[in-house]
């Protein structure tokens, strides 16, 4: 807005979202005043946010897939792990709305393992013309695991990128990365540029009614940028929400994904965690983690309770990965009972392929019940999936199906 320019509802309405967007504010109320008849003076009451926000967190987890032999927890309801984290954040740095957080989150296991990781970033809004902002953002990721030193990691990358919003809804990106990571049998490096786009016209977004996210990406890794993977990876994810009668929420998601070799690459070039996996909370939810794809990654561990001989017991989990994703998720959402308690009934299915000429048996499809018990902060999620492919267990008081406890929606 200038001095001197036609009214216009829609760019007075622009503006004021604009400085919403900022985070510097709780509210921004336009006030007008036609003094002459000809003039508008136009004023926007500011409510000042708080620049600097500190974070604690604390919770419990559910065993992952690797730790659920030792457990006897099929179901991955036993919880198994701390989860620690705190945070801090600047919205306002040298007075020109440059921001900068940093969070370091920690999660120890009972049985003496460990995740942590710090996360920093740094957002520079127009650093640049054309409304450019840089972002700056290193990490750091480390596990360790006691019995099994050669799934322990070290993770180190960092992303740097230019971003532009073009509304409340739109925005697109351009960054280069960098990602490295040391096990211990190899040490792996990416280096690659992503070009992205989001668009999300949610009403909420922890439990969206209505609108639509929207989320293409593409990236280029390897040659000319080095490391040791080379590869076209592209991706999208779409959802939809609908309001239906009686407050009812339908909601679908379609996830997909191809990764491409080149420069003379191979698909078995690549490297595991590039590639795509299907399975678990937010994916499939009818069967387990990383647990579909055709290429696998067997993982062997030392048995804590070793025999009376001496001898030392060990057991094997399997993650699974593959080039070629497709996802399909379909949900109804009751409303809320009480405003506390909601039903939902889903439906998934997905396949993890090499490439499209190459499906064949890594592809399955679950139907599931689940309740959302509301709070502040979220839906809390409780699922219940069975693989459709698989045969009833009259043995197991779930028939063979799964339960999932988790935090908001599935998507």
């Amino acid at each position: 807005l200038k001095p001197g320019e036609l009214y216009s509802v829609s760019r007075v309405d622009r503006a004021g979202k604009l400085l919403y967007e900022t985070y510097l504010f709780n509210q921004v109320k336009t006030v007008f005043d036609t003094v002459p008849k000809d003039s508008l003076d136009l004023t926007f009451e500011l409510d000042p946010a708080k620049t600097r926000i500190a974070s604690f967190g604390f919770g419990l987890q559910t065993a992952g897939a690797d730790e659920r032999h030792e457990y006897g927890d099929s179901l991955g309801i036993i919880p198994d792990r701390l989860s620690l984290s705190v945070g801090w954040e600047h919205l306002n740095l040298f007075g020109r709305g440059v921001s900068f957080s940093t969070e370091v989150i920690f999660n120890p296991t009972f049985t003496g393992d460990y995740e942590s990781e710090l996360n920093l970033r740094n957002r520079y809004p127009n650093f640049l013309p054309w409304g450019l902002a840089l972002t700056v953002s290193p990490y750091w990721k480390h596990g360790f695991y006691k019995n099994n030193t050669s799934k322990t990691y070290h993770i180190l990358g960092a992303e740097a990128g230019l971003e532009r919003v073009y509304s409340d809804k739109l925005k697109t990106g351009f960054s280069v990365q960098v990602r490295k990571i040391l096990t211990g049998e190899r040490e792996d490096q990416t280096n690659f540029t992503r070009a992205s786009l989001v668009y999300d016209s949610r009403d909420d977004f922890f439990s969206p009614t209505t609108g639509i996210y929207l989320f293409p990406y593409a990236d280029w890794a390897g040659r000319p940028l080095g490391g040791s993977n080379n590869f076209l990876r592209m991706a999208v994810d779409f959802r939809n929400y609908l309001d239906l009668p009686l407050n009812v929420v339908l909601a679908w998601r379609a996830h997909g994904g191809w990764l491409i070799p080149h420069s003379g690459d191979d698909y078995d070039d690549i490297s595991l965690f590039e590639k795509f996996t299907v399975g678990g909370a937010g994916s499939l939810r009818a069967i387990l983690n990383r647990s579909m794809g055709p290429e696998i990654d067997t993982i062997i561990h030392i048995d804590t309770d070793t025999a009376k001989d001496g001898s030392i017991d060990t057991f094997s989990t399997y993650n699974h990965y593959g080039t070629l994703l497709f996802l399909y998720s379909f949900e109804i959402r009751t409303p809320y009972i009480s405003d506390l308690l909601g039903l939902v009934a889903f439906f998934d299915i997905g396949l993890c392929e090499r490439t499209p000429n190459e499906i064949g048996e890594n592809w399955t499809w679950g139907p599931g019940l689940g309740v959302r018990i509301k709070t502040p902060i979220g839906p809390v999620r409780l699922d219940y999936a069975k693989d459709a492919r698989e045969p009833f267990d009259w043995n197991n008081w779930l028939l063979g199906g799964r339960i999932d406890i988790g935090f908001l929606q599935a998507f």
